[in-house]
């Protein structure tokens, strides 16, 4: 009866991984067809693409990482998605189209590399390699987040290289790699880090702690120094002190919560079958460590769901690792008792785990984001709007920045990280107050009627008050509204 039992565990998990690429390849078709075309949206699909492709247009210039009360921009994006996206408008034109296509691209490479790190470090059978591929597809938010101009999942993309190069034992370039994808997105200093605990505390291996160190910190410590003699800029003050000076909101435990508590269950799950003695390995570590950083970012309010990806990601590696561990061992109650798993424990654990796996990808699936369209009337109104915006001399406060990027002004707004530095009192708002007042900003954009009582989150009363004092309605276009200087 034991024997038939085993067997029966081994088969539900091999028709799981089945269920799952067959899922993920329906995922792979609808990512095609609905979130692909709004590769060609023409506004902003979250509000950090505007100042993102300022930025990158500009990466080479002392427009950014700059004085922010001249330039008014915090710029908390590290530098190398700038610089690489720069160098491929120099061949292209620079169009967010080809900013969006970047990232998506990285989604496909971040499959590509789970493929090749699951035949690295986890499993020899193809099966699994295909099941690695598959999984990026399977949750909304990479879905939904790797569409636009974003700087994140390129970030993901070059630090999962810089993790196969480690199991490949090629400790020095991994380094290398690491070093760029957190000069790429700060969190994924996550990835390093717990490289370099498996190095000291599993391997014990000095020599190899000491070059993925050193190629690591010198490689940061290099590329920060040139880019900010380069462009005569204060990158560090952006990247760290901007980028940590941003106002934690706690309720938002409560609306991530189910999200991070299955994501929290299922590693958990997974760990209680795959217990080896040897202890931990880079895979346990790098999972811990995400949902440690996640407890962070998540309460972050410039974080969105998309700050679960890395811990999604390092759970579908362990959910690999427990699904080839239970679909190889020998049908023999021996053979489990070999591998250190209780039969009747691994039978209702695998059962609760299959049952929150899938739970979480239906939950995730059932409200799709599909990309908006512009009809031809409103691409006649967006280019008037745009043409307007052009017009205007001066400052030009928009609350979606890739109006005033399309509209080739010098000088973007990112009123949303001012803010945040203006409550943590690194920035004073009446910088930009004064600027307003003194006619300097001559325009601004937005999408509620400051008359009607209204206002932005994001915007201190006092300069709503400014708004309505110094500026008058002047136009109405596509939900905008545009206020010019008295």
């Amino acid at each position: 009866m034991s024997t038939q039992i085993i067997e029966l565990t081994r088969r539900t998990c091999q028709l799981f991984t089945y269920f799952l690429i067959f899922f993920s390849t329906v995922n792979i078709i609808v990512y095609m067809i609905f979130y692909i075309p709004g590769l060609f949206y023409p506004l902003s699909l979250t509000l950090e693409e505007g100042e993102l492709f300022y930025a990158t247009i500009n990466a080479f210039s002392n427009k950014v990482y700059g004085d922010i009360n001249k330039t008014f921009l915090p710029l908390t994006f590290p530098p190398f998605f700038l610089i690489t996206t720069h160098v491929i408008f120099k061949v292209t034109q620079p169009s967010i189209i080809i900013g969006r296509v970047v990232t998506v691209t990285s989604l496909f490479i971040v499959a590509l590399m789970m493929m090749l790190i699951v035949k690295e470090g986890i499993s020899k059978n193809k099966l699994y390699y295909l099941l690695g591929f598959s999984l990026p597809f399977l949750p909304l938010f990479t879905k939904a987040y790797s569409l636009p101009f974003k700087s994140e999942m390129f970030g993901i993309a070059i630090g999962l290289v810089g993790l196969f190069m480690f199991l490949k034992r090629r400790y020095a370039t991994s380094g290398i790699i690491l070093a760029i994808s957190i000069l790429t997105k700060q969190i994924l200093v996550t990835i390093p880090l717990a490289l370099l605990l498996h190095l000291t505390i599993v391997e014990r291996s000095k020599r190899g702690t000491l070059h993925f160190t050193l190629s690591l910190l010198v490689s940061l410590a290099l590329i920060l120094y040139a880019y900010s003699i380069y462009i005569r800029g204060n990158v560090l003050l952006h990247i760290l002190v901007y980028y940590f000076a941003c106002t934690l909101d706690f309720s938002r435990y409560s609306l991530y919560f189910p999200t991070y508590l299955a994501l929290l269950i299922i590693y958990i799950l997974c760990l209680m079958v795959v217990r080896k003695k040897e202890g931990i390995t880079w895979l346990e570590i790098y999972g811990i460590l995400t949902l440690l950083v996640t407890l962070y970012t998540i309460i972050r309010v410039d974080e969105t769901i998309n700050c679960f990806t890395q811990p999604y990601l390092a759970t579908s590696l362990l959910l690999i690792k427990t699904l080839n561990q239970l679909s190889s061992i020998p049908n023999s109650i021996e053979g489990y008792r070999n591998a250190h798993i209780n039969i009747q424990t691994t039978i209702v654990i695998t059962l609760i785990l299959l049952v929150i796996f899938s739970s979480f990808v239906a939950i995730q699936n059932l409200r799709p984001t599909v990309c908006p369209v512009f009809t031809e009337a409103m691409k006649e109104d967006l280019r008037a709007l745009i043409s307007l915006i052009r017009g205007c001399r001066g400052i030009v406060l928009s609350e979606d920045n890739m109006l005033s990027v399309l509209a080739g002004k010098e000088i973007i707004v990112n009123y949303f990280r001012l803010i945040q530095l203006y409550k943590l009192k690194l920035w004073d708002y009446k910088t930009l107050i004064e600027a307003m007042k003194e006619g300097k900003v001559s325009t601004v954009i937005l999408t509620f009627n400051v008359k009607e009582g209204s206002y932005a989150p994001y915007l201190p009363p006092e300069v709503i008050e400014t708004i309505r004092e110094y500026y008058t309605l002047k136009d109405r276009i596509l939900g905008y509204y545009v206020y010019y200087h008295i």
